[in-house]
C-alpha cells in the first residue's frame, strides 16, 4: 500500500487520546483531537488514511519481542510520530533581552538566545532527528539561566566574535524530497526514481550522504539548460504538473495542452541540432588546450572510467590527451620480450582490457579482456602477456582432426572447434583435450555437462552425476533428480552422500499429492 495522506481516522486519534491520558495526563492532550484532514498535496494518493499503528495499546518495546531489528525500528517510528501528533505542544522561553548603559551615557541593547522548557508537550515522547545546515531545534539551543523582571547581571568577561554566514549545505536525499515537493516538481511516486537516475547515470556521486554534482553531471546541466531554458525553469515544472493533474481531473482537455507544448518543444530541438556542435564545443572547450597535431581545440570527453581530453577533429583526428589521472592512451605495462612493441591495459565501453601495439597503422592491434572478478590495478606484464597468449591451441580432435581451442569471450571462458563454442569454468590454461572433447560432445548433443561423476548407484547400477540445473546442481540417476542442499558444494558430495539424497527424494515422490486418496465425490 501506498499513501501520501496525512489523514486519520477519529477511532485510531480517539485511542491515543485514551492512551496519553492514562499514562501522562490531560496536560499533554490539546484541547481537541488533530485528525490532519486539510488540504492535500495535488495528485496525492488519498485512498487510504496516513499510515500510523493498527493498536496504539502495542508499545514498541512489546513489538520489538516480536520483530525482527528493522521492522522494530520502523514500528517504533510509525508509533511514536503517530502519538506525538496528538500530544500538545511544547512551550518554551527563547530570549532575554537587558539594557545597558555605556561610560557616555549610551545605552546598549542585548539580547541573548536560548531555551527554558517551560513544558515539553510532545517532546516528552519524541524529538525528531535533523540534518546538519536544517534550522536548530529550540532544545539544540544553549539553556538560558533562569532569570525575573528586575534582576541584575554581574559582567565576567566580553568575548569578540565574528561569523560570517556559511552556504547552505547541499542536498541529501531527504533534503532533496523535500525540495521538490516545496517546488511543486514530480510526484511522490516518482521521487525514489528521480534520485536514482542522477545516480545511476553518474551526474552526482554520494559522499558523506550528501550530493555532489560530478564534471558530467554539471556538462549535462548546462548543455540542457542551454537547449532548453523553458524546460529547465523550476516554474515551468511545476505548472506542467500542475496542468498534467487538471488534464487526469478533467478540466483541461489534453489536445489543447500539447497543441500548445510541442510546437515550442520542436521549434527548440531543431534550433538544438542544428547548433549542437557549436553548443557542446562551447561548453566542453579546454580553455587554452589545442590539439599537437592538428592545432585544433581540445574538448573534455568522458568515458566510464574518467575525463580525458580529445580533439575537437574527431574522427579525422583521434588525438587524446590525459586528464584528472586518467589516461585514455592506457597504462603502458612494458615491452613484449618477443614482438618488441608495447602492451597497454586500456578502458573501453564494455570494460577494461590489454592491447598488444598493432605492428603497423592501421592494423587492428591484437586485444584480450580481463576475466570477471580481475581487478585492473592487480594486471602486471607477466599476466597481460598470459593474457596474449589466448586464444590456446590445445591439439587437434582426434575423430574430426579439427583443432580446439581455448579462450575467453564476451561470456567468459570457452573451448572451441571451429564454430561450436562449449563454456568452461576457468581453468583456461589448465583444460586437457579429452576434456575439451567431451565439453564440445556434450554441447554437440545437447547434453548437460557433469559436474561430477560419482559412480554407479549400488543397488540399480546406474550411473550417477551432479548436473548443473536452473535452480542450481543436483544429483540424478537418469530419472530421479535431486538438489545439493544449501551451501552444499559438487566436490563436497560422495556416492554415499548421493544415494542418500536421492533415496530421500523417491520417498518424498512416493507420499506427494499423486500418492494419495482424493477426497472428492466417487461414482455412483
Amino acid at each position: 500500500m501506498r499513501t501520501d495522506s496525512t489523514r486519520v481516522s477519529p477511532d485510531a486519534v480517539d485511542q491515543a487520546r485514551a492512551w496519553l491520558t492514562s499514562e501522562f495526563g490531560d496536560s499533554y492532550l490539546p484541547k481537541a483531537p488533530r485528525l490532519y484532514g486539510g488540504k492535500q498535496q495535488r495528485a496525492a494518493q488519498d485512498a487510504h488514511e496516513a499510515v500510523r499503528p493498527t493498536d496504539v495499546t502495542i508499545h514498541p518495546s512489546e513489538a520489538a519481542r516480536h520483530l525482527e531489528k528493522d521492522q522494530a525500528n520502523l514500528y517504533e517510528l510509525i508509533w511514536l510520530r503517530f502519538v506525538a501528533s496528538q500530544m500538545s505542544p511544547a512551550v518554551y522561553d527563547t530570549t532575554v533581552d537587558f539594557d545597558l548603559t555605556g561610560g557616555s551615557g549610551t545605552h546598549f541593547l542585548f539580547r541573548s538566545t536560548g531555551s527554558i522548557v517551560k513544558f515539553q508537550g510532545f517532546t516528552r515522547l519524541y524529538l525528531e532527528a535533523t540534518e546538519a545546515g536544517e534550522h536548530r531545534r529550540l532544545d539544540d539551543l544553549e539553556p538560558l539561566p533562569e532569570l525575573g523582571e528586575g534582576d541584575v547581571a554581574a559582567l565576567q568577561r566580553i568575548e569578540p566574535n565574528q561569523h560570517f554566514t556559511q552556504p547552505p549545505p547541499r542536498y541529501s536525499e531527504a533534503s532533496l524530497v523535500k525540495e521538490m515537493e516545496k517546488l511543486g516538481i514530480g510526484r511522490p511516486s516518482t521521487y525514489a526514481q528521480t534520485v536514482s537516475v542522477i545516480v545511476d547515470r553518474g551526474y552526482v556521486e554520494l559522499e558523506q550522504r550528501r550530493f555532489i554534482p560530478t564534471d558530467l553531471g554539471e556538462v549535462v546541466s548546462k548543455l540542457l539548460v542551454r537547449l532548453f531554458p523553458d524546460l529547465f525553469d523550476v516554474e515551468f515544472t511545476s505548472r506542467m504538473e500542475t496542468e498534467l493533474d487538471r488534464v487526469e481531473d478533467g478540466e483541461v482537455e489534453w489536445r489543447a495542452l500539447l497543441q500548445d507544448f510541442y510546437p515550442r518543444l520542436r521549434e527548440r530541438i531543431e534550433a538544438g541540432e542544428a547548433n549542437s556542435d557549436a553548443i557542446i564545443r562551447e561548453i566542453l572547450a579546454a580553455e587554452g588546450e589545442n590539439c599537437d597535431k592538428c592545432e585544433r581545440p581540445m574538448l573534455v570527453r568522458w568515458n566510464r572510467f574518467g575525463r580525458f581530453l580529445g580533439c575537437s577533429g574527431y574522427p579525422d583526428c583521434k588525438s587524446t590527451r590525459s586528464l584528472d589521472g586518467f589516461n585514455p592512451e592506457g597504462d603502458e605495462l612494458g615491452m613484449h620480450p618477443e614482438f618488441g612493441r608495447m602492451v597497454r591495459l586500456k578502458y573501453g565501453p564494455y570494460g577494461p582490457y590489454i592491447e598488444l601495439e598493432s605492428e603497423e597503422e592501421g592494423k587492428k592491434p591484437k586485444r584480450s579482456s580481463l576475466p570477471d572478478g580481475k581487478q585492473p590495478q592487480d594486471v602486471d606484464l607477466a599476466y597481460a602477456l598470459k593474457m596474449l597468449e589466448l586464444p590456446r591451441a590445445i591439439g587437434l580432435d582426434p575423430e574430426t582432426e579439427e583443432e580446439i581451442v581455448a579462450g575467453l569471450g564476451r561470456f567468459g571462458p570457452f573451448v572451441r572447434r571451429g564454430k561450436t563454442f562449449a563454456s568452461l569454468k576457468d581453468h583456461m590454461w589448465s583444460v586437457t583435450l579429452e576434456e575439451a572433447v567431451e565439453l564440445i560432445k556434450a554441447k554437440l548433443s545437447g547434453k548437460l555437462t557433469a559436474l561430477k561423476q560419482l559412480g554407479k548407484h549400488p543397488d540399480s547400477g546406474e550411473e550417477l552425476v551432479i548436473l548443473s540445473g536452473r535452480y542450481g546442481p543436483y544429483v540424478t540417476d537418469g530419472s530421479i533428480n535431486a538438489t545439493l542442499p544449501k551451501g552444499t558444494e559438487p566436490e563436497d558430495v560422495d556416492l554415499e552422500t548421493a544415494v542418500d539424497l536421492l533415496a530421500k527424494k523417491a520417498a518424498r515422490k512416493g507420499t506427494g499429492r499423486g500418492g494419495k486418496k482424493g477426497r472428492g465425490r466417487g461414482k455412483k
